[in-house]
């Protein structure tokens, strides 16, 4: 007769339990230098210049109003960069310029935002990597 037994599943639950709040923790870290990377990605290399291509400062407003937020609830979390200059939308995605109504010429799109976030894709991407690594090399203690 052959028998099994399996010792320290408690230790195993608690070890389980502190990983899962180590990298919740760790991910609101990562999050947080994240959107302000691209925050300043945006700031830094989309509306400084030079123009045609990209925006440039004349009064300052929409570069300072760029600005991030994280919220959470639960184990969900999201990271947000954005602006509420109301000329940042068709700086953004370009579009029809109105006056009136009646449509008085186009603006090119010179996305700040988005391309702002593809530019921070690889730092996003190693960030939360690098704290995912910290947290399973800790291993939950």
């Amino acid at each position: 007769m052959m028998e099994m037994r399996i010792t320290g599943t408690e230790e195993v639950m608690r070890r389980l339990t502190g990983l899962s709040r180590e990298l919740h923790q760790e991910n609101i870290r990562a999050m947080e230098a994240s959107v302000i990377y691209i925050t300043n990605v945006s700031k830094q290399d989309y509306l400084s210049g030079p123009r045609p291509e990209k925006l440039d400062v004349v009064t300052g407003r929409l570069r300072s109003s760029v600005n991030y937020k994280v919220t959470g609830e639960g184990n969900d979390l999201k990271g947000i960069v954005g602006t509420n200059v109301v000329y940042g939308r068709i700086h953004e995605l370009g579009g029809y310029l109105m006056r009136h109504g009646d449509i008085v010429g186009f603006m090119p799109a010179r996305p700040f935002l988005s391309a702002a976030l593809q530019a921070a894709h690889d730092f996003v991407i190693e960030r939360f990597g690098r704290g995912v690594q910290a947290v399973i090399s800790r291993g939950g203690r």
